[in-house]
């Protein structure tokens, strides 16, 4: 796998009035899985935690798909916040609901349960997709001329689409707050990495505007009891295209690896990244090998500039399947025989895997990235070929080194 770093240093939280992180209250799983203990201990039936990390996670996850509310609630701030409530009970209906019947089914769960006494320190989860593009829907978009979004000037990348996006996530918080006190029972808020999600909402998104439009709303539950504004034939934003290897959604608050300055990446994300109490990752993906101490130093300068919690360096591998070279950085053609018999690897959204052998296509501006062999779901595919791929020129920027 590859290298996690957490960022523990007090200095960039307390230089924002922020408070600094405390070590030994964190756990962290998974690909961004996070705990606080101090969360845990709060709700008055689990006893102590310390010194058994292990016996804290999560019962479940239900994802929340913000980039339709965002579309249906266009402008609508009010309307938006009552519709995710609604969602929210039903999310909790469903997970206690769950961790009820694995209480009472323990005989199914032997093993979890000769460790685990009961589910008093598992989470119940709410995780959120499609956050950038929910707020472009909801109206924080500047466009060009033609029509187009300028994305690296809306959704999060717009300063009233970050605010919109805390107070969201506080609405979130807050409703998460009044469930764990009511029912006894620790929530926590996470951006769920949605690898197969992601293109999958999408898709249904773009279904869902082509039944609305036809006056079709029997089939969404959830949907067709609010306010439907005027769709003046205009479909949800979503990020890729259907002309091209397929559509996605981004996860969580967390900002599009698709921008051209690693910077402004990290600046968003060491803002978003605080909303989820569950855990986020800045993934930054690399192009080719640093040098160690050029890796180092970005991590460590990152850590004491921004308040970013977590984050990895991921190089793109490739691996030829002639020679067997294994090279870093995205190689169509084998840089040691000249083979176009090579895979392209690399990290999906929270793990790695091979992405296509023998590449045949890339269109970066049709959101095209086709080979021989495709093991990336279309919609994955066209967000790996818009992605940031960062050099050494891109890490010393975002550092800003001397």
């Amino acid at each position: 796998g590859g290298a996690y770093f957490e960022n523990f240093l007090s200095k960039p939280f307390v230089e924002r009035g922020l408070e600094p992180r405390n070590p030994y209250l964190q756990r962290s799983f998974c690909c961004r899985f996070q705990v606080d203990l101090g969360e845990v201990l709060r709700v008055s039936n689990t006893g102590s935690v310390f010194g058994n990390a292990s016996g804290v996670g999560s019962i479940g996850v239900i994802s929340i798909n913000f980039n339709r509310l965002g579309w249906i609630h266009r402008g609508n701030r009010e309307r938006l916040l009552e519709h995710l409530r609604d969602i929210l009970e039903k999310a909790r209906s469903v997970l206690n609901k769950k961790r009820e019947f694995i209480e009472n089914h323990k005989q199914l769960y032997p093993t979890f349960f000769y460790y685990m006494k009961d589910l008093s320190t598992l989470f119940n989860t709410i995780s959120l997709q499609g956050g950038h593009e929910g707020l472009i829907n909801f109206g924080f978009a500047e466009y060009d001329e033609n029509g187009r979004v300028v994305e690296e000037r809306s959704g999060l990348f717009h300063p009233e689409g970050l605010a919109f996006a805390r107070e969201v996530a506080d609405f979130i918080l807050t409703t998460l707050e009044g469930f764990m006190r009511e029912d006894g029972i620790p929530w926590n808020f996470e951006y769920a990495p949605g690898e197969t999600a992601g293109p999958k909402l999408a898709k249904k998104d773009l279904e869902f505007f082509r039944s609305v439009s036809e006056g079709r709303y029997d089939r969404y539950r959830l949907y067709r009891d609010y306010w439907m504004k005027s769709i003046d034939g205009v479909p949800p934003y979503v990020k890729g295209s259907v002309d091209g290897s397929g559509v996605f959604l981004t996860a969580g608050f967390q900002p599009p690896y698709d921008a051209s300055s690693l910077t402004r990446q990290l600046e968003v994300s060491s803002h978003t990244q605080r909303f989820a109490t569950g855990g986020s990752i800045q993934h930054i993906f690399l192009n080719e090998k640093p040098d160690k101490y050029a890796a180092r130093d970005f991590v460590r300068r990152i850590f004491e500039r921004l308040p970013i919690i977590y984050i990895t360096l991921t190089p793109t591998m490739s691996v030829c399947n002639s020679c067997s070279a294994k090279v870093v950085g995205e190689y169509t053609e084998c840089p040691h025989c000249g083979s176009e018999d090579t895979v392209i690897y690399s990290r999906v959204i929270g793990y790695y895997r091979p992405i296509a052998r023998k590449v045949k296509r890339i269109d970066r501006e049709n959101f095209l990235y086709e080979g021989e062999e495709n093991y990336w779901q279309g919609g994955r595919r066209a967000d790996w070929v818009t992605r940031k791929k960062a050099e050494l020129v891109d890490l010393m920027e975002a550092a800003r080194w001397d």
